[in-house]
């Protein structure tokens, strides 16, 4: 592996061995202004005494050191001074490199969406708002659509506000899906609330985002906090989180901390970010997805439908 270090001398090559690069070493204690680097590009994190942030595939420092460090003889901790040129790529908006967007026919909402393993999904929350309710107005049965922290019913008013055009629209779960309920069913062809093409994915379409992202196998249909895999490091954005971790936002799925609208209120705000799925327990309780800084990502399947949380759609 090939480690950096930058002090007052210039940039060292530490370790230099054939210019390949087989995993990230992740519990190295290097000084303030330490960096790993790949000689592919292919990845990039730098060190405060812990592992920090890696950067997207496409959006990394850019440099092939191989034929330099074939000029050098490797060393035990042994630092070599490197004089070369090197440059960065500007991060897009919201931290993350999409592979395209499509258009909501509906209200002209354009969306970017990732491929993720099998699976296609919005690389954003879903934003659809054809009415909305003041968070203090619940119901388990009837749509109920909320912005977080508004409290009037004029679409447009609320459309214009920051939390709207950050974090998209809060749905309880009738909303997302439509209304539609059983027991124990699995709705994952219902459109629901998603664009043309698109639908609410279920609690198993969910199970598939985390086992190509590196969930085991026992964590997959655990409930409650699974942390195998990173999966919740995974899916954050890498903007918006207090979370500065080597894994943060490397799948592209971009999820924003956007809170929840729980027993009548907006709350949590900048702390947590809540998914439905699809899948009901009964006809009053749903599967969702969370996860906090710090934490795993729970799985839970008895979640009240009234609550109000966030919608990622699946392409069909």
């Amino acid at each position: 592996m090939v480690r950096l270090g930058i002090n007052g001398d210039g940039i060292h090559l530490i370790n230099a061995a054939d210019g390949k690069v087989t995993e990230l070493d992740a519990d190295d204690t290097m000084d303030k202004y330490g960096f790993i680097w790949s000689p592919d590009s292919k990845w990039v994190s730098y060190y405060t005494y812990d592992p920090k942030k890696v950067r997207p595939e496409g959006t990394l420092w850019e440099a092939d050191l191989t034929d330099f460090m074939k000029k050098i003889k490797p060393g035990t901790e042994k630092g070599f001074a490197a004089d070369f040129d090197f440059k960065t790529l500007a991060l897009p908006d919201g931290g993350i490199v999409a592979d395209g967007t499509f258009t909501d026919s509906r209200d002209g909402h354009v969306y970017k969406y990732k491929k993720i393993g099998t699976q296609t999904w919005m690389a954003e929350n879903l934003a659809y708002l054809p009415k909305v309710h003041p968070d203090s107005d619940t119901s388990s049965v009837d749509k109920r659509f909320y912005v977080y922290g508004f409290k009037d019913m004029d679409v447009n008013v609320a459309k214009n506000t920051e939390n709207y055009q950050k974090f998209g629209v809060l749905y309880n779960w009738p909303a997302a899906v439509n209304g539609a309920s059983g027991n124990n069913s699995v709705l994952s062809d219902k459109q629901g609330a998603c664009p043309a093409g698109w639908h609410v994915p279920s609690d198993t379409e969910w199970m598939l985002l985390e086992k190509n992202l590196g969930m085991n196998e026992a964590d997959l249909v655990k409930e409650g906090k699974r942390y195998s895999g990173y999966v919740y490091k995974k899916l954050k954005s890498l903007i918006g989180w207090d979370d500065d971790d080597i894994f943060i936002g490397q799948s592209g799925f971009n999820a924003l901390p956007g809170g929840l609208e729980y027993r009548g209120a907006s709350v949590a705000l900048n702390q947590t970010v809540y998914f439905w799925t699809s899948t009901p327990f009964d006809d009053r309780r749903a599967a969702y997805r969370n996860f906090f800084y710090g934490t795993g990502i729970y799985r839970t399947l008895k979640a009240p439908m009234e609550m109000g949380l966030s919608v990622r759609c699946v392409k069909n």
